[in-house]
C-alpha cells in the first residue's frame, strides 16, 4: 500500500467536462438516460446463449450505416476471424506505423461494424491505418480464445510490414482487456512489445468479488456488477475455477510499452485502471491516467461525435502519433 504523502509512480490527468459548469448538457442527459432506464433494463436481463446470440445481432443492424466516402475499408482473414483496415488517406501504409483497436461490448457483442464510425475518426486523427478485429465472442468460444484472435492480429500487423515500435495497440472496456492480454500473451509468445499501449474503460480483473463490494458498484450508472460476475463464469472458469492466468491486473507488466489509461470516477472499473497504472509506474513503465467526471462507461465508443468522447479520441491519436514519431524506423524481420 502506498503511503500516505507519496507520489503516485504514473501521472494523472483530471478532466471535470468541457461545459461551462462541468460536464456537457448531452453528457448529463446520457448519463441520466443510462441510470433510469439502461441499467435497470441490463440488470434484469438474463444473460444466458438466447440473449448473447440477440446481441451479436447488433453488429448487423449496424452494417446499414453508410461508409464514409473519404476513407478505404479492406477486409482481412485471420486464422479464426475478420478484421478490417480502416485508412483515411490511401497512401498511409502499415510500414509507416498502425493502430491496432480492440472494440468492447462485454465478450458478448460489438463488432466491425458497431464501432466502424469511431474507427474512421481515429484513421482521420491519427493518419495512420486502424485495425480493428471482429474477434470470436461467448457463447461460441472462450475469452482466452478472444485473446488469441487479438494476437493473431498483432501478428499479421507484423508479417506484413509493421515495425513493432511503430504499432499502438488499443482498446475499450473488454477491449482494454484484450489489449492488455494480448500484448502480454504476444510477449510470452516471443513477439516483440508493441510502441505503446492504451485502454479507455479497461476491464483488468476477472475476480468481481472486490469490485462487488465497492459502493461503486450500486452507483455505476451504466454496467450492472452481475453483468461482469456472468460474463466472467461463462468466459473465464474452468470446472467452476476462475482461471486466474488470464486476468492482465495479474500479470508481470514489466517490459510492457508507454501506457495511456482512461478512466470515470464513478465507474466500477475504475479500480481496475488506476491499480495497472500503479502496477505500471512501480515497474518502471510509463503511464498517464485521464480521469473523467459526469460521463459513462467508455463514452468514446458510444458517442464518439460527443464533445467529451471527441477530446478522448484526440487524446488517444496524440498518444499513438507521440509513440510512432518516438520511434526511429528501424528494419524489422516481420
Amino acid at each position: 500500500m502506498r503511503k500516505a504523502g507519496l507520489p503516485l509512480p504514473y501521472a494523472v490527468v483530471d478532466h471535470a467536462g468541457n461545459g461551462l459548469f462541468g460536464p456537457s448538457l448531452r453528457s448529463r442527459a446520457v448519463v441520466a438516460l443510462a441510470r433510469t432506464l439502461i441499467r435497470p433494463l441490463l440488470g434484469v436481463l438474463p444473460l444466458n446463449a438466447t440473449v448473447m446470440r440477440c446481441a451479436s445481432l447488433l453488429d448487423r443492424g449496424a452494417a446499414l450505416m453508410p461508409l464514409s466516402k473519404e476513407s478505404s475499408f479492406e477486409r482481412v482473414t485471420l486464422a479464426y476471424c475478420e478484421a478490417e483496415i480502416v485508412r483515411a488517406d490511401d497512401e498511409a501504409t502499415i510500414a509507416d506505423g498502425a493502430l491496432l483497436y480492440l472494440h468492447g461490448g462485454g465478450f458478448i457483442a460489438g463488432g466491425l461494424n458497431t464501432h466502424r464510425r469511431m474507427i474512421t475518426v481515429l484513421a482521420q486523427l491519427t493518419g495512420l491505418p486502424v485495425m480493428h478485429v471482429a474477434y470470436r465472442k461467448l457463447p461460441g468460444a472462450t475469452i482466452r480464445e478472444s485473446v488469441a484472435d487479438c494476437v493473431k492480429a498483432y501478428e499479421w500487423l507484423l508479417q506484413h510490414g509493421a515495425h513493432p515500435k511503430h504499432v499502438v495497440v488499443a482498446g475499450e472496456s473488454v477491449g482494454g482487456f484484450l489489449a492488455f492480454a494480448a500484448v502480454i500473451a504476444a510477449r510470452d509468445q516471443g513477439m516483440p512489445a508493441p510502441g505503446g499501449l492504451a485502454a479507455i474503460s479497461p476491464w483488468l480483473d476477472l475476480d468481481c468479488a472486490a469490485k462487488s463490494a465497492e459502493a461503486r458498484a450500486q452507483t455505476e450508472a451504466l454496467l450492472p456488477i452481475a453483468m461482469f460476475e456472468t460474463v466472467s463464469r461463462l468466459g473465464a472458469e474452468v470446472d467452476g475455477v476462475l482461471d486466474s492466468t488470464l486476468s492482465p491486473a495479474l500479470a508481470d507488466v514489466r517490459g510492457l510499452p508507454p501506457t495511456l489509461l482512461v478512466a470515470l470516477r464513478s465507474e466500477v472499473l475504475r479500480p481496475d485502471a488506476e491499480a495497472m497504472a500503479a502496477r505500471l509506474g512501480g515497474a518502471g513503465v510509463p503511464c498517464v491516467l485521464h480521469l473523467w467526471r459526469g460521463q459513462i462507461h467508455a463514452f468514446s465508443a458510444l458517442f464518439p461525435g460527443s464533445t467529451e468522447g471527441w477530446e478522448v479520441l484526440s487524446d488517444l491519436s496524440e498518444f499513438v502519433r507521440a509513440r510512432v514519431a518516438a520511434q526511429p524506423a528501424q528494419p524489422h524481420a516481420g
